[in-house]
């Protein structure tokens, strides 16, 4: 399964993500929070696409790669 993770960074609370089903989606969701930041692009706003397995075993391993640590 494709999805796209959209990163938007803010000064205050820094790297901000959300996963959108398409890149138009992933698209007007960085119109819209630039919008609502109040400043320009910056190279640090990004779309990247994702592969997600559908099965138990390669969405265990994606997991394990794309999110092993804990920045809270």
């Amino acid at each position: 399964m494709k999805v796209y993770r959209l990163t938007l960074y803010d000064q205050d609370m820094g790297a901000m993500l959300s996963w959108h089903p398409s890149r138009a989606d992933a698209k007007a969701a960085m119109r819209r929070g630039i919008a609502f930041r109040g400043d320009p692009k910056t190279e640090l706003d990004r779309i990247d696409p994702h592969d997600i397995p559908t099965n138990m075993a390669g969405l265990l391993e994606w997991l394990n790669r794309e999110f092993n640590t804990d920045n809270g």
